[in-house]
């Protein structure tokens, strides 16, 4: 009897997965949509793997985002000040510099923020913004997912608790971009497109928001954990989204759960290293403090210093 092989959400055993043909899509009615982007962007977008929009979002949207960011930082100083984790509040210091005092006294805090549960309402706002589904409309269809992993990325300085390698085993070396992105901006590109996030050599903390959609008919690459949310369907015009049943369920404790044996593993609010499934998915050749906590509670103590 052959045993049956698990393959996770996200792996394929195709070799050549199928090019997307542009040509195969349907034309774009002549009356656009708001927001919606000239064919030659979403052609370059589809056979280069990425685009760079320059202004997109308005400065209201974004400017609520920071709002709910300073309130964010605010939470989580509280939280550590009442538990004697920093001796200050650190209030004199503004949204691009606050977090990273925080820090210095609470290293890991910036992986604490990143941590934070539920979805701020501008932050639902803008990853359900009117002119951005109507661009994913041209990508995707007119059904369109949410997909459940969202980041805010809290790139301290001179910090690399933040810094993420290339994610695909490819050689990049005469083909790498860099994509410099002005406030109101945004970078779109495909899931299977290597990226990599460095560390911020400047001296104030750089924000960014980490979003993706993606079709509903289309399995949702989280290993089952936590589903999607519907944002558009082509049924009802009129379809409200239910961001109550989406923030009920907090990613990152499921995920955490999926690698420990006792799936009641309540997560220390504190903790601040970040485990899930995808250190099962391929042999680990770089180790930093996060997959030592996960080789810990594997209860495999000759690997955890192996590289």
């Amino acid at each position: 009897m052959s045993e049956t092989k698990v393959i996770y959400s996200g792996s394929t055993n195709e070799a050549c997965p199928e090019l997307f043909n542009i040509q195969a899509k349907p034309p774009m009615p002549k009356e656009r949509k708001k927001g919606q982007l000239p064919d030659e962007l979403i052609r370059q977008f589809f056979e280069e793997g990425y685009l760079v929009v320059d202004e997109f979002f308005t400065r209201d949207e974004l400017d609520a985002c920071r709002e709910d960011l300073k309130l964010m930082v605010e939470e989580l100083a509280q939280k550590l000040h009442n538990a004697g984790k920093i001796k200050k509040l650190y209030r004199d210091y503004g949204l691009f510099e606050r977090l990273t005092m925080i820090e210095k006294e609470f290293p890991g805090s910036n992986i604490l923020l990143h941590k934070m549960k539920t979805m701020p309402k501008s932050f639902c706002d803008l990853w359900s913004n009117e002119r951005i589904l109507n661009v994913m409309e041209q990508i995707l269809g007119p059904d369109i997912k949410g997909h459940p992993v969202w980041n805010i990325r809290t790139k301290t300085p001179q910090n690399e608790a933040t810094t993420v390698p290339w994610h695909q085993d490819i050689d990049l070396e005469n083909d790498l971009k860099i994509c410099p992105i002005p406030y109101g901006g945004m970078l779109l590109f495909n899931n299977l497109v290597p990226h990599r996030s460095l560390p911020n050599m400047s001296n104030k903390i750089r924000w960014s928001l980490d979003l993706r959609w993606q079709r509903p008919s289309e399995p949702v690459g989280f290993y089952g954990l936590k589903d999607g949310i519907l944002m558009r369907t082509s049924k009802d015009p009129n379809y409200k989204i239910d961001w109550e049943a989406f923030n009920k369920i907090d990613r990152h404790q499921v995920q955490k759960e999926s690698i420990e044996e006792n799936e009641s593993a309540i997560e220390d609010e504190f903790d601040t290293t970040i485990q899930g499934p995808w250190m099962k998915k391929w042999e680990i050749v770089h180790v930093n403090r996060h997959i030592l906590e996960h080789r810990k509670k594997e209860g495999n103590p000759e690997s955890w210093t192996k590289a």
